[in-house]
């Protein structure tokens, strides 16, 4: 229907019906528009201009006190705006006098001798209607007429200025719940970065002195020149290390998979191989508590789609609890089957088992088993995350666990359920980070002059004495500028860089080095995400180490950077 037409068709219907069409074009403008205050001019002219009148005031809540500004009016001098520039509710022209937001009607205003309403007299006022713009109990505004040609307003007029106020209001009302829902996820996004930050921050603080307590640590414990039981003495403090790692490890792993930030790399694994790598980890608990493991694999291959790191740390979550949750000299077995596209892995154990009530809660973060009200925290530790993030890191490869017990003392068997990928050329796990020389035969003790990068003093010397024992040169910096400044005039092979330093960070120090003098070099740092570790590979850096860590894992990087590309000579130094 066009213009013409809809007036036509106004003009048979009367006042009502053009009142009908111009509320019902307001509100189709008002629904489009994400916020309502641009149109509320405009809306509040045609409303004055469909009744005939040429004054009209339109009010808003400002938040700061019992009053409204002026925000829109027509037909008023400089000096009667400005006395209407600002209203106290319950002022005689205002609705709110009995604390209710009713509408205001007075008529024969010139016959009227009443103080509060000199200003509208002194507009020749005949007629006023002032109707709030209310939603629930809150006053957001209002809207009045003024009449210089009518003693009061008609049912008619009055219902339709009702309408088109109830129609702002709602969208005013709208639009303020909108900025709320904005306010509110901007704060919680805000509140969010927070804590990621703060736990980052947190685990890299807490990683960092674990980290020469580590170094020393593992390399006494495998030094055969020292005798049997210091060398168990070693090993002992670096298991506990490792495992606090771990307990942090869990916290970061937790909040990434909660907020989606856990990114993966799928690719075609055999799960099997997965498994066995995952038996190695716990080798050692096994033989301290002397526990039997059965192991019974299917004999067909089982390729899964996934990130292989990710999925070790299921099953090595599954079995690192069930030594913990079974006495010495008990028995664990693993088994596997394949069937209907998919591969069953039960790990059962004969340890103390779960009740009905622990099993509904065993993939809780932070559950903690009956066990642990009367002393049981103290007997088994932990935090309680291990199998929640098993849980999600299983649906995560679009499979399934779950738990069974026959009850208390009669141990307990947790099932994961994955879906077979086909098996493709060039699949296999990528390189974990640290790479292992198992895959390939790498000389262990290519000489190097190193540039040791780190602001950490008990670490930096751990990691001096570590690399000279090796027979490797060993310079040391705890800054940026030493580290520029060393690398400029001591001419290393190599650096070993911390990421957080006092002046700058290891990313813009490596990329520099890299494009100086074609170095190479290892991030060895508190901070282990994802991100992390892509961002070290972009500056250069050939290996990221997650402190706290072992020797060993040092030596593996340092002989696969030793069989990967030299620098340049210096003569062909980019300069």
């Amino acid at each position: 229907m066009n213009e013409s037409s809809q007036s036509r068709l106004g003009s048979r219907l009367g006042p009502a019906g053009r009142h009908a069409e111009i509320v019902s074009e307001i509100a189709g403008q008002l629904l489009i528009a994400p916020d309502p205050r641009p149109l509320l001019g405009a809306i509040f002219r045609r409303l004055a201009e469909a009744l005939g009148e040429e004054i009209h005031l339109a009010h808003l809540a400002t938040g700061d006190g019992p009053a409204l500004v002026l925000e829109h009016s027509a037909g008023l001098g400089a000096a009667h705006a400005a006395a209407f520039a600002r209203l106290q509710l319950g002022q005689g022209f205002c609705p709110g006098a009995d604390g209710r937001w009713q509408p205001l009607l007075l008529h024969d205003l010139q016959e009227s001798a009443a103080e509060e309403t000199f200003f509208l007299r002194m507009l020749g006022a005949r007629a006023y209607a002032c109707h709030p713009l209310n939603a629930g109990d809150r006053l957001l505004g209002t809207f009045a007429l003024v009449s210089r040609t009518r003693a009061r307003f008609d049912e008619e007029e009055l219902r339709f200025i009702a309408l088109v106020c109830n129609l702002v209001a709602a969208a005013l009302e709208r639009a303020r719940l909108l900025r709320a829902v904005e306010e509110a996820r901007d704060a919680a996004e805000r509140a969010s970065r927070a804590k990621d930050d703060f736990l980052a921050v947190l685990s890299h603080e807490l990683r960092t002195p674990l980290n020469p307590v580590l170094l020393v640590a593992s390399d006494a414990a495998a030094n055969q020149d020292l005798p049997p039981e210091v060398r168990a003495d070693f090993d002992l403090i670096a298991r506990n290390v490792t495992l606090e790692a771990r307990l942090i490890d869990d916290l970061l792993d937790l909040t990434h998979i909660t907020h989606g930030k856990l990114s993966l790399d799928r690719r075609v694994n055999e799960l099997h191989g997965i498994l066995q790598d995952a038996i190695v980890n716990i080798s050692t608990e096994l033989g301290l508590k002397e526990i039997t493991l059965d192991l019974a694999l299917a004999r067909e291959e089982a390729p899964v789609m996934g990130d292989a790191m990710r999925l070790q740390q299921v099953f090595w979550n599954l079995l690192k609890n069930a030594v913990k949750f079974t006495d010495a000299g008990g028995r664990i077995s693993m088994q596997s089957r394949l069937a209907d596209g998919q591969v069953e892995v039960a790990i059962a154990d004969n340890g103390i088992g779960m009740t009905p009530q622990e099993i509904d809660r065993v993939f809780n973060a932070f559950a903690q088993g009956d066990h642990a009200g009367s002393g049981g925290r103290g007997r088994f530790g932990g935090l309680g995350l291990g199998l929640a993030i098993a849980r999600m890191l299983v649906e995560l490869h679009f499979g399934s666990i779950r738990a069974f017990s026959a009850g208390r003392g009669r141990g307990s068997t947790f099932t994961v359920i994955l879906p077979l990928a086909p098996a493709a050329s060039g699949s296999g796990a990528p390189a974990s980070e640290p790479p292992s020389p198992a895959e390939a035969a790498l000389p262990r003790q290519t000489r190097s002059r190193i540039l040791v990068v780190e602001d950490h003093e008990p670490t930096r010397t751990a990691l001096a004495h570590l690399l000279a024992r090796r027979q490797h040169e060993v310079v040391t910096a705890a800054t940026v500028v030493e580290a520029r400044a060393l690398a400029d005039t001591a001419h290393v092979d190599l650096i070993i860089a911390d990421i957080g330093l006092p002046d700058g960070n290891g990313y813009e120090l490596m990329r520099e080095l890299h494009r100086r003098h074609g170095l190479r070099g290892i991030a060895l740092t508190g901070y282990g995400t994802q991100d992390d570790i892509a961002r070290s590979r972009s500056c250069g850096f050939f290996a990221h180490l997650t402190k706290p860590i072992r020797v060993q894992a040092l030596d593996d990087a340092l002989a696969l950077l030793a069989s990967a590309e030299r620098k340049p000579p210096a003569g062909d130094a980019p300069a």
